[in-house]
């Protein structure tokens, strides 16, 4: 059987409302109030940033990720704005496993608005058809409700919980991951396309 491996190419994605695109230096400002936000960071794995030093290197990483093709970054903007709300990746490309992982962040002021559903979709499409991706996993800690929500409603599939492996909180605590192959995604077609 002859097996179609990962093929790296950025696009700028679209949705009705957003336009997903890739990161800038100039975005910091926008990017440091969401990842210096508490109520964003508390559950991350990320360190909250400090200040936009902390900011323009994530950045830099994130950019230089993409430019080893190891990882893919979006910048969440609404069509009629372009100032950053979010971000989404593809992190940790595994060539020869077919295999990323899923990570978004939202700024506060526009949870519960369905932006990460319709963000995640496209993403989701982008990683199976276009990069040819076979597996996609995303992991959060236990008590983070929304995240859960979130996959369950992108169709991720509970795996496992992890023990402590996350330090949150001033403890360790806990983790799910959840997982979707490109067979799910191939099941789910219409609802990725709708």
């Amino acid at each position: 059987m002859q097996i179609n491996k990962p093929v790296y190419k950025f696009k700028e994605l679209e949705t009705p409302r957003l336009l997903l695109r890739k990161y800038k230096i100039e975005d910091a400002n926008d990017i440091f109030g969401m990842y210096n936000d508490y109520d964003v960071m508390k559950y991350a794995g990320p360190d909250r940033h400090l200040n936009k030093k902390d900011t323009k290197k994530f950045i830099e990483s994130a950019l230089s990720g993409m430019a080893q093709k190891k990882d893919i970054f979006w910048a969440i903007t609404l069509k009629n704005e372009n100032k950053v709300i979010g971000d989404i990746s593809l992190c940790g490309i595994d060539y020869k496993h077919a295999i990323t992982y899923f990570g978004l962040f939202l700024a506060k002021e526009n949870w519960n608005q369905g932006i990460m559903l319709e963000a995640g979709k496209s993403v989701i499409k982008f990683a199976f058809e276009d990069v040819n991706i076979n597996r996609i996993e995303g992991q959060m800690f236990i008590n983070h409700i929304s995240s859960i929500c979130g996959m369950e409603k992108l169709k991720f599939n509970r795996e496992a919980e992890l023990r402590e492996n996350f330090y949150i909180e001033d403890k360790y605590q806990n983790s799910y991951v959840y997982s979707m192959l490109k067979s799910d995604y191939e099941n789910n077609k219409d609802f990725f396309n709708s």
